[in-house]
């Protein structure tokens, strides 16, 4: 059983942060097992508080509060920087699916794997630092012969 005090803490923790937080973030954070987090992360997606984000790269699916506006996200494999940019890069896609088979493409229910301007300019030694400048938890992917783990960017 998850109590009343438990819940607030992670959903004031998630409103805080002003980004989307991933379980071990949330325990860092909230100073609470991960578990905990888990079970809480669960009884708050049941009562509709938190969204949960589903991961299209290999970092931890994300969770952000369900009264935030329903944006897509994309997550840098080399700093793990989130962000929601204006445009997402596979709105024109979404578009033409729309247009020509009537099917919607919900890109606000997943995280993709996208390099960031920073990290794409200054290679893995960039994301390196920015990681280290940031407080991230550090590299999310390595790179093979100079190109991005992802295959993307």
């Amino acid at each position: 059983m998850v109590g009343p005090v438990q819940r607030w803490v992670v959903l004031g923790e998630l409103i805080g942060a002003g980004e989307p937080l991933g379980v071990e973030q949330l325990g860092r954070r909230a100073s609470l097992e991960t578990a905990a987090i888990r079970r809480t992360l669960g009884a708050l997606r049941e009562y509709g508080q938190v969204r949960l984000l589903l991961a299209l790269d290999d970092g931890p699916a994300l969770f952000v509060p369900a009264e935030r506006p329903t944006v897509a996200y994309l997550r840098c494999p080399a700093c793990g920087g989130v962000s929601a940019p204006a445009e997402h890069p596979l709105a024109p896609l979404a578009r033409q699916l729309r247009e020509r088979f009537g099917q919607e493409l919900r890109l606000s229910r997943f995280v993709f794997a996208w390099r960031c301007a920073r990290c794409a300019a200054g290679g893995e030694e960039g994301a390196e630092e920015i990681s280290r400048s940031s407080g991230r938890i550090g590299l999310r992917a390595a790179t093979r012969g100079g190109e991005d783990a992802s295959g993307i960017g």
